[in-house]
């Protein structure tokens, strides 16, 4: 609030609570300003006012008509909650309580909402967390809170349904547990909202809400008695898509992923199905890149669950060749026909890349090298440079999770790369010294043993192509690597390579 250096802040707080409601709707807007002069004089007053400030914001956040000072106060609300509830004295705690269980019944913003939600959520944690109901002497200032959820649980409101879902999926479990005392409700509320008929928003906070939950349940006992959430949740998904509201299925993905990475073995019964659709999504060249990323990025999660959930590893296995495929195709999404745009791969070429990695350490050689050499020759055989390019990447970055397989095929594999360094396309031959510079560290020295006298004449070859110099210099450091893990006498005949090199 600006006065001009003319008040002090004790007659700035008068002024607060005078009758006249337009000194809080400026000190909250200033909290905002772009002004520095501004912003930091109401910072510096509302830290004076400290909690005593908090009942007013409760009422500006139920009474307000502006959208912005409503968003502000909800999100004030929190900060000084989490802060100073214990400071708050017994009588502003029941007038707080009230006010904010009134925004709840009658926010229609749906963003302002949300964050009274996320207020409504953490006040319950403080509230309820540390007690039993008989004990918390805080619930009796909220009984209003609690008429509020009741009746979101029971009331086909969808509006008021989404914000108890939203609630319940933030609080910590035992305030959940409060909240539907038994089993049974808990898991009426969820599965029933998960059905919600027509209402996509309900439905996908109601995923939200119940990959929370089923988190935090302690055991396999316990999480049995949900398991039947997990076709409704998937039946979200699929509905979601199909409505065209990529944005909440991106959501959606996240908290799968989210489920997949901490309680993989909760998905056991659902492992098929649920990786199935997963696949169709990440192979749907309709949908945005950021959609199929997140839906490769569930499945590349669960492959990678181990000891942690075997059986789900077991039935991932039967995927590996449609994973291997996406994965390759990302490899496809180069730009430009110089050498030098190697280095500027598109985001689903990183990725390809990352997830052939993955998919090498997680399966290991024995079950992708087998489906590499089946795929790969296709691809070298192609017209088309990007798909020889793909192939030679894909073998360079599956070699560190496959290098006992092969080193065993290695007569095979390094033909192909050998082969490549006589490609018309440039971008083509930096893919087979690529290749070689990384087998060099993650196949080596078996290698540079067995396999100096064929693969030193070809980087000499690469070394030579004077029309191509970035492809010249990325030959030189091949070789540089190459002869780290290599026996001097190996290399003695290659000296005028070496010395090229500066080695």
């Amino acid at each position: 609030m600006d006065n001009g250096g003319e008040l002090n802040l004790d007659e700035q707080v008068q002024l607060i609570y005078s009758n006249d409601p337009t000194h809080t709707e400026t000190l909250i807007t200033n909290l905002t300003s772009s002004s520095n002069h501004h912003r930091s004089q109401a910072e510096t007053l509302l830290n004076h006012l400290g909690f005593h400030f908090l009942p007013r914001i409760a009422k500006f956040l139920r009474l307000s008509p502006n959208p912005t000072t409503r968003t502000m106060c909800a999100l004030l609300l929190r900060n000084l909650i989490l802060t100073h509830w214990p400071q708050v004295y017994a009588v502003p705690r029941s007038t707080i309580c009230h006010l904010l269980a009134y925004s709840l019944h009658m926010e229609s913003d749906p963003s302002i909402a949300r964050k009274i939600c996320d207020t409504a959520s953490d006040l319950a944690a403080i509230i309820i967390l540390p007690y039993s109901y008989a004990r918390s002497s805080d619930l009796l200032y909220w009984p209003s809170f609690i008429r509020f959820f009741n009746s979101g649980v029971a009331l086909a409101d969808q509006r008021l349904k989404q914000m108890c879902l939203r609630i319940f999926a933030r609080v910590p479990q035992n305030v959940r547990e409060f909240l539907l005392p038994d089993s049974t409700s808990r898991h009426d509320f969820l599965a029933g909202s998960l059905a919600a008929p027509n209402c996509f928003d309900v439905r996908v906070t109601a995923v939200a809400a119940a990959v929370n939950f089923l988190q935090c349940l302690p055991n396999l006992s316990e999480q049995d008695r949900f398991e039947d959430l997990l076709p409704l949740m998937m039946s979200t998904f699929t509905d979601v898509l199909v409505s065209g509201h990529e944005a909440a299925v991106q959501d959606s993905l996240k908290l799968f992923i989210e489920l997949a990475e901490n309680w993989p073995r909760l998905l056991e019964k659902q492992v098929t199905n649920m990786v199935e659709s997963m696949l169709e999504v990440a192979e749907d060249e309709s949908l945005e890149e950021g959609t199929c990323h997140l839906a490769l990025e569930f499945v590349m999660t669960l492959s990678e669950t181990g000891e942690r959930a075997p059986e789900v590893m077991r039935k991932m296995l039967q995927f590996v060749q449609r994973l291997l495929l996406v994965a390759m195709k990302l490899l496809l999404d180069i730009g430009g026909d110089l050498v030098e745009a190697e280095a500027e791969g598109t985001n689903n070429y990183e990725y390809g890349q990352e997830c052939l990695y993955r998919l090498s350490v997680y399966f290991g050689g024995s079950a992708i090298v087998p489906i590499v050499s089946e795929l790969l020759p296709t691809y070298l055989a192609a017209s088309e440079w990007k798909k020889r390019h793909a192939a030679l990447i894909a073998l360079a970055q599956i070699a560190d999770g496959c290098s006992d397989e092969m080193i065993k095929n290695m007569d095979h594999v390094l033909s192909m790369v050998l082969d490549s360094f006589h490609d018309p396309h440039a971008r083509v031959r930096w893919a087979a010294v690529n290749a070689i510079r990384q087998w060099s560290t993650d196949l080596g020295p078996d290698l540079q043993v067995k396999y100096h006298h064929l693969v030193l004449p070809a980087l000499a070859g690469a070394i030579d192509d004077s029309q191509n110099p970035r492809l010249q210099a990325y030959a030189a450091s091949a070789v540089s690597i190459f002869a780290e893990n290599c026996i001097i006498r190996f290399v003695k005949p290659y000296s005028n390579i070496l010395r090229h090199c500066n080695l």
